[in-house]
């Protein structure tokens, strides 16, 4: 009975030993296996709007020559992190 209690706490050591090897956060990328669709189209939407916030945050007046540079900065973003590059946002009018 006492070699099993030993035997098992070695065990559990020798187990706790493996722990810091263990990934245990996954990278945010988006094309990482293992999200679902839903979780991956998620994470490119949100790398899209941090790209559009980043280059809001650059160019903040709205002047015809700010609006071009920040619409470049923009696409610039998104074809640095290989996301979907729209030419020309979508207008709704």
């Amino acid at each position: 009975m006492v070699r099993y209690v030993v035997a098992l706490f070695a065990l559990s050591v020798l187990g706790l030993a493996f722990v810091p090897f263990v990934p245990f956060a996954r990278a945010q990328s988006w094309n990482t296996p293992g999200y679902s669709m839903q979780q991956q189209s998620a994470m490119v939407w949100r790398e899209m709007s941090n790209c559009a916030q980043q280059a809001a945050t650059q160019y903040k007046d709205h002047t015809p020559e700010a609006n071009a540079k920040r619409d470049a900065a923009r696409l610039d973003c998104l074809r640095r992190n290989h996301l979907p590059v729209t030419a020309q946002p979508f207008r709704y009018y």
